[in-house]
Formats: C-alpha cells, structure tokens, sequence
C-alpha cells in the first residue's frame, strides 16, 4: 500500500504549533488554500483525481481521535463549488483515476467501481486464482483502463502480481511473467498511450525467507508485459518496493516511493525510467527526517521534465510535516516550509496525501489540517505559479 493516508491515521491526530512557532515559520510559496468540502468532523482527503481544470473527484475518510477508520467520504469540484457525494458503499477509496469529469473508476475494499453523477457501480472481473485484491489503477479514456495488485495462485495458492484491463465493457485479466526472487505484489500503475504502460511494485520471498523484497516493475509495449529490476536505494537493509508511478510520456516515467528498513520505519526513495533504463535519483528530504518515519504518497506529472511527488515526515513532539519535491527532468529539488492552512487552521499541521497536475502552473493537492482544538479538517491547496513546476 502506499504510505500516505494509512500513516496519516496510524500516527494519530496532527499536533498543532504554539502561537510563537507558527509566527516564526516561513511559509512555502505557490500554495494557496482554498475552501475545501463540508465533510463530517476528523475528516482527511486522500485522493484527488481532475480531469480538467477546475472539475475534480476527492475521497478521503472520517477517523476517531485515536486514528480508528470511521468510513469514506467523497466530494466533487465543479467549477469552484464543492458538492458532496456518496462513497462505494460507505467504504474508504484506496485509488481513483477520472477520465472525463463524469467518468471515474476507483478501487475500494479490494473491488473495482465506476463513478458517474448517479453514483457507483460495481464492476465483475475473473482471474485464473482466488482472493483478487487490487490496489492501483489508471485510465487513459472511460474505455481503456488498467488495475494492478495481487491473487492467489490456484495451483499452490501464494501470491501473484495482478493485471487487469477494461475495454468499455468487461475487465480481463493479463498474464504477465511472475519474478524469480519472490512474489509479485503490484501497488500502482500509469499509461502514456495505449501501448505505453509501467506497473511497480515489489517482489516479496515469502514469509519463510530471510531475504528483504526488490522492486519490479513491468512495462507494456501494447503486446506483451516485461518484467524489470529498478535499482533499490542502498543501505537501507529493508524491503525495496515501488508504490508510485507516473509515466507522462512513451520515454519516461517517475517513481517516487517509500522503503521501509529493518525497524518499520519509511524512507522516502525515486527511481526514474528514461529511454529504456531504471536509474536511482535522489530524493531530497530535511535532515531531521533522515531518521524518523517518512514516505511520499502521491504523484503527478505532466511532462517528461515536470513533476511533483507528495508526502510526509513525522517529526517527533511535533506531529507530520509535509514533503514537497519537484523534478524537472533531471534532478529532484525539495520545497521548503510549511504549507500555508485557512484561517481557522495552526500554519505548520498541514499535511499533503494525494496530488492532481493539469498543467505544468497549476496542481490541486488534498490532505488535512489541525484547527487549534485539535480537531482535523480536510485540506484543499492549489498551486498556480507564473513560472512551470521547475
């Protein structure tokens, strides 16, 4: 799964700053907060998907104090104006892609939904195993869209990367070739093109091995899926895995993600695909995060040299703080200070999970902030610049 959202909840309510820590904080530039959902109280978004500018699809969750999962919450943006929806079935969106501003497709409780304005659909599917759980998904039109995750093998019944793709009509199932140095698990996945496809994740030795899980990452050529190796961060001693992708042209994708050590602790890592080669970028954090509990848990991209990857570092004392990087083709480069919050928020508790780009001066980003009672509102950010993502 990736980081975000869960780690959010698993670490609890955000602390807010006192009064003179929030005046002493500088302000990151190119975020605005806008008003967000009317949402139950304790509410956090997750996800965002925009289709075009302006219109867009948000689902988030409704926690008790301590952290505990309530149920889902969703909302739609039209124009400036927030319209509250229905969830699949009171259940919380894991992943969410929005072709046009009335077609949707999301991932919730393991099952695949359609979105349009009557509400959700679910949608059947067939696979050679059993206990199908999908985790990642993408559509390029309402008629050509991918889910990637695991099943069971029903010849020994361990685990096994999952495809799926829809046609307009059904989804279907993809053989793919399974990873030698484990079972494939897949956490997310991207198309530039209808023959330009790459799905990440990891491959896991099995609960009986002492070896520690690689990244995968498979990529399609509008024929066959291939398997590759991205290279692993170095000296983390734990398991290597790719839980983001965004691939904003044929030649390039970009995998922000998170590896997790020997302790259980997050560690924010990048590998980049261009031109046929996986190379480690690094990605750049605060110092003080380097050894406390970090991930990144969302990313968009909408040129091969703009992209900007979200996430969040729990600093202890003091709660989650944001992490904001941008790539520019090259090289990742970090945004400083905290996120800007509304009037009623404490400026330094505001945290990024999920990211929508439509162009290369405008992002719209969700998460949550604390008010001074400790209460936990959702977050709506929107980042307009004169100048593009770099």
């Amino acid at each position: 799964m990736k980081w975000g959202w869960r780690a959010v909840l698993a670490l609890g309510v955000l602390v807010a700053l006192s009064n003179a820590q929030a005046g002493a904080a500088v302000r990151a530039t190119g975020w605005t907060p806008r008003p967000g959902p009317a949402l139950p109280k304790n509410s956090l978004l997750i996800n965002v998907a925009c289709a075009a500018p302006g219109t867009c699809l948000a689902t988030g969750a409704v926690s008790e104090p301590g952290g505990a999962i309530v149920k889902g919450v969703a909302a739609r943006l039209d124009h400036g104006a927030w319209r509250r929806v229905s969830t699949p079935r009171g259940s919380i969106v894991d992943s969410l892609s929005c072709s046009r501003p009335t077609s949707c497709e999301a991932i919730a409780a393991g099952k695949l939904y359609h979105w349009s304005p009557r509400g959700w659909l679910k949608q059947t599917y067939a696979t050679p195993g059993a206990d199908a759980r999908p985790e990642g998904i993408t559509c390029l039109t309402s008629s050509d869209c991918l889910a990637v995750g695991q099943f069971d093998e029903p010849s020994d019944g361990f685990p096994a990367a999952l495809i799926l793709r829809f046609d307009g009509r059904r989804w279907r199932y993809q053989p793919i070739p399974e990873p030698r140095s484990g079972n494939g698990h897949l956490y997310d996945v991207s198309c530039s093109s209808a023959d330009a496809c790459t799905a990440v994740g990891l491959a896991d030795p099995g609960p009986h091995s002492t070896a520690f899980g690689r990244s995968i990452a498979y990529r399609f050529d509008g024929t066959r899926w291939t398997l590759s190796r991205p290279p692993d961060p170095p000296k983390v001693g734990g398991f290597g895995e790719l839980t983001l992708v965004d691939c904003p042209t044929a030649t390039t994708c970009v995998a922000p993600s998170t590896v997790t050590d020997r302790h259980g602790l997050g560690h924010p890592s990048a590998d980049v695909w261009q031109n046929g080669v996986w190379r480690l970028t690094p990605l750049p954090v605060p110092i003080a995060s380097r050894n406390a509990d970090s991930g990144m848990s969302a990313v968009s991209c909408v040129s091969a040299d703009a992209c900007i990857a979200v996430g969040n570092w729990f600093k202890t004392g003091a709660g989650l703080r944001p992490l904001l990087d941008v790539w520019d083709g090259t090289s990742w480069h970090r945004r400083h200070g905290p996120l800007p919050v509304p009037a009623d928020g404490v400026l330094g508790t505001a945290t990024l999970i999920g990211i929508s780009c439509w162009s290369s001066t405008t992002c719209l980003a969700v998460g949550e902030y604390a008010t001074p009672t400790g209460v936990t509102v959702p977050l709506v950010e929107e980042r307009q610049v004169a100048a593009n993502l770099r």
